[in-house]
């Protein structure tokens, strides 16, 4: 049987010959944008010096995006705009949906149920309410700390005493979590504190590609501890149990895996 699906699974990849060349081709254009951004904001940063500056100043004179939660804004935007197009193209392109149920019959795929329907992010609600919850929840009782700002400016946007005294760098320890100060003036993280300088176009792509592999590191070790520890093993079971890989399914895992990725990505970020 394991032989039979993985047969099956070799056969169906190398017989899409002239789409896969057609969706390569359709990714080989923006990769090849943005690998071009990227080596010249590394390489020749004054390219773009004058843009990030302007930007940031408006950004920074926004109370808008001084919001503790804008971040978790930005990615329900880019989900809204993407969730859509990718449904519409894995519903439209049967062959981009992978399927992993076990073949019955290797000589007659057709006789293997069809797959269930994608479902219209409309359909998805309480699911894209269930990814951006943990997402809000921490926005509003961590305090946000970025490199480039003071301890007594990152203590202030928390609710705490500045402490003016303070040298200003940021402890090793500040690298740890550290919950907001509630009070009934200050009941929730609403703000955050934000370096006055803009950063150079280098700098953004390296501490980005920096953070990306811290990123994917921790991830590793992680997922293979939902895998070997008994409790996590359980919560992480569901996640394997879909009849097929598109980005529905990839999308769909439990609170605590959610809160453990935002966790890493947070502090990959911070750490740099």
């Amino acid at each position: 049987m394991a032989l039979k699906f993985g047969t099956a699974k070799l056969r169906h990849i190398f017989t899409r010959g002239p789409k896969m060349n057609i969706q390569r081709a359709d990714v080989l254009i923006p990769r090849t944008v943005i690998c071009t951004i990227m080596l010249t904001a590394i390489a020749t940063p004054s390219i773009y010096e004058r843009l990030i500056q302007n930007v940031y100043a408006f950004l920074l004179s926004s109370p808008f995006y001084r919001l503790s939660f804008v971040e978790t804004i930005e990615i329900f935007s880019l989900y809204a705009l993407l969730e859509p197009i990718y449904t519409y193209r894995f519903a439209h392109n049967p062959s981009l949906r992978i399927d992993v149920r076990p073949q019955v019959d290797d000589d007659k795929p057709s006789s293997a149920p069809k797959l269930p329907r994608l479902r219209r992010p409309t359909k998805r609600l309480l699911e894209i309410g269930k990814s951006i919850a943990p997402l809000l929840l921490l926005d509003l009782v961590l305090i946000k700390k970025y490199s480039g700002v003071s301890v007594p400016a990152i203590r202030q946007s928390g609710n705490y005493d500045p402490c003016l005294g303070s040298s200003g760098r940021i402890k090793a320890t500040f690298l740890a979590p550290t919950l907001h100060n509630f009070s009934w003036d200050s009941p929730l993280q609403l703000h955050r504190a934000l370096p006055q300088a803009a950063p150079s176009s280098r700098r953004l792509v390296l501490e980005l590609l920096v953070a990306f592999f811290l990123y994917d590191a921790l991830f590793f070790f992680i997922h293979i501890a939902f895998h070997k520890i008994p409790v996590l093993r359980r919560i992480h079971y569901p996640h394997h149990t879909h009849a097929e890989i598109n980005p529905q399914v990839t999308n769909q895992l439990s609170i605590v895996e959610r809160v453990s990725l935002i966790m890493m990505a947070n502090f990959a970020l911070n750490i740099i």
